[in-house]
Parts: C-alpha cells; sequence; structure tokens
C-alpha cells in the first residue's frame, strides 16, 4: 500500500512539472506586443498613395501620374513652343497689304529703285518704303523734272556740235561745276523742305542717280549723243561722262535715258544744219 502510494505521487508530481515546464517555453516565445503610436507619430487611417514608396519596397519604376485640379480632372495640357526655325515663313510675316515698322538702321538694307529714269519720277517703292504722301510726292516728281531742265539748260548753252546727222546728234560739253553747284544746293534744299527728317535716306539713295538725272550737277566733261526713232519719235540720250580720279588718274561714267517726246530745248539740234 505504500509502495503504490509513492508510485502515484511520483507520477503527479511528474505531470505536473512538464505542465510547469511547457507554460514556461510558451511564455518565453510569445512575441511581445508592438508599442503603440504616439499621437505625434500616429499616420491617418487610410495614407495616401505614395509611388516612390512602391517602388523602394517593391522595385518597381514609379510611374509619373498627371496633376489635377480641384475637380478632380487633369488639367488642360499647353502644347510645347514650337523652335522658331520650325515656324513656317509664311507666319512670320504680315500680310502682303499691311504696313510694319522697322527700326531706320535696317532702311540702308532694303534695296528698291528711286528714280523712273524714262518718267523722270519716284518709284513706287521708294514712296511706300519712306512713307512719301502723294503731295511729298507730286512736290519730288516735280522738282526732279525743273532740275534737270535747268541742268540740261546750261548743258546746252555751253554744248559743241561735233556730229550732226536727221536721226544723230553728238555733243560736247564742258564742265561747268559753279552753276552745277547751285543746281545741287537748290535740289537739296527742296528735299529736306519735303520729306524733313526723311530727306537724309532719300538723298543718300538718289546719289547714284545724280549722273543718270542731273549729269553730276556739271562736275565733269559729257558727251551726248542724241538717237531718234523716225516711227515712234523716241529720244534716247547716252552720256559719257569724263572725270578725274583722287589719285590723279582719269574715268568715265555712261548712262542712259529716254523720252516719249522731244524737249523743245532738242529740237533744233535735229534740224538740217
Amino acid at each position: 500500500m505504500n509502495r503504490l502510494t509513492a508510485t502515484f505521487f511520483t507520477l503527479l508530481a511528474g505531470l505536473l512539472l512538464g505542465f510547469l515546464a511547457a507554460r514556461s517555453w510558451s511564455e518565453a516565445n510569445k512575441p511581445a506586443p508592438a508599442p503603440e503610436a504616439s499621437p505625434k507619430t500616429r499616420h491617418a487611417a487610410n495614407p495616401p498613395h505614395d509611388d516612390s514608396t512602391v517602388a523602394t519596397q517593391t522595385g518597381r519604376t514609379p510611374t509619373s501620374r498627371p496633376a489635377t485640379n480641384d475637380s478632380g480632372t487633369p488639367p488642360a495640357v499647353t502644347p510645347a513652343t514650337t523652335h522658331p526655325a520650325h515656324i513656317p515663313i509664311a507666319r512670320i510675316l504680315p500680310p502682303e497689304d499691311s504696313t510694319v515698322r522697322i527700326p531706320r538702321k535696317f532702311l540702308s538694307k532694303i534695296q528698291c529703285m528711286v528714280f523712273n529714269t524714262t518718267s523722270n519720277c519716284v518709284t513706287d517703292d521708294i514712296v511706300e518704303l519712306l512713307n512719301i504722301s502723294p503731295e511729298e510726292r507730286e512736290r519730288l516728281d516735280h522738282l526732279i523734272t525743273t532740275t534737270r531742265t535747268k541742268v540740261e539748260e546750261h548743258e546746252l548753252d555751253r554744248a559743241t556740235v561735233t556730229e550732226q546727222l536727221p536721226q544723230r546728234v553728238v555733243l560736247k560739253i564742258a564742265a561747268n561745276p559753279d552753276t552745277g553747284h547751285d543746281l545741287e544746293d537748290a535740289f537739296v534744299a527742296e528735299v529736306k523742305d519735303t520729306l524733313g527728317d526723311r530727306a537724309v535716306t532719300f538723298l543718300e539713295r538718289a546719289q547714284p542717280y545724280e549722273s543718270t538725272l542731273f549729269s553730276n550737277f556739271g562736275r565733269n566733261d559729257t558727251t551726248l549723243t542724241i538717237t531718234r526713232d523716225e516711227n515712234s519719235n523716241l529720244l534716247r540720250v547716252q552720256s559719257q561722262q569724263e572725270y578725274v580720279t583722287p589719285n590723279g588718274g582719269h574715268g568715265s561714267v555712261s548712262s542712259t535715258t529716254m523720252s516719249n517726246q522731244m524737249p523743245d530745248r532738242w529740237k533744233k539740234f535735229f534740224q538740217a544744219p
């Protein structure tokens, strides 16, 4: 009896020790509870999605998303500015019938005829370039005609006939720079009075035509060859001017003008000698 009791208590003690050992092992290996977040570090219940975070965690490249406005719709996309070199020239230039303003320094780079040497009038191009009014144009045309007439009158007063045929006359005209200088001064003064601050540009462009229209205002010895067409009575005047260069050499310049009607001052040279 004593032996059975001792065995029973021995088994009971073993079971109790096994239960306590198992419980101790379970408590030792139980994960510690996560600490409660403080109010300063607590996040919102539904944090906003962040592509950069996704890329860090998953290795994916973040995908850019278009910005949205308050209504939730993407804003209108503004097209990129086209490089000037790719803009068609027709989109840069104004319409043909429009007027544009350009800096004065660019006027000298614009090429256009100043005088019509057949009609002895200013051209439409120079009128448009310098914004010459109809009244100013009329004054300039009259000035050109009267100045040219006076120059020719002075030339004919001292001309020597070297050849005279029914349809061809050759004249030698000595230089007369003093008289020519007075005519030139009067011409310049009238242009300035007509055009004001535009006169400088006009006179600069008119200078190459002085040989044709005004025989260089009498500065050079001149040979005139006048030919008349018998059928049309068209008058063709060729001018050959001789001059001395600054280094003492000699040069010449030629010009030709046409006239639909023969001036009275020329008619005497086509009469029989």
